[in-house]
């Protein structure tokens, strides 16, 4: 079983980007890119773990940030998939 890779906010350089006429936030982890697919609360932090695991199941490439009161999911954007930032919204996970 795979596990999520967790990184402070120290290891990564963000940066925004522009799609679907909008600002996103992404990351730059060593050498690539991540757009935000989900933030969450502090007291949220127990559904990170089964949304993060799912996705890697999925073979969708992704890290896990935590900063102050908050964790956030990031997609690799060079990722081939609809769930990618890029190319759609993270709906389909979300609304579970």
């Amino acid at each position: 079983m795979m596990f999520p890779k967790l990184l402070t906010e120290r290891m990564i350089h963000p940066f925004n980007f522009y799609v679907d006429g909008e600002v996103r936030p992404g990351i730059r982890y060593q050498s690539d890119l991540y757009g935000l697919f989900q933030e969450f609360k502090l007291e949220q932090r127990l559904d990170i773990y089964p949304i993060a695991t799912e996705l890697l199941q999925k073979g969708i490439p992704i890290v896990v940030t935590a900063f102050q009161q908050r964790y956030r999911v990031w997609v690799k954007m060079r990722s081939p998939t609809t769930l990618n930032p890029q190319l759609s919204s993270h709906q389909a996970i979300q609304q579970r």
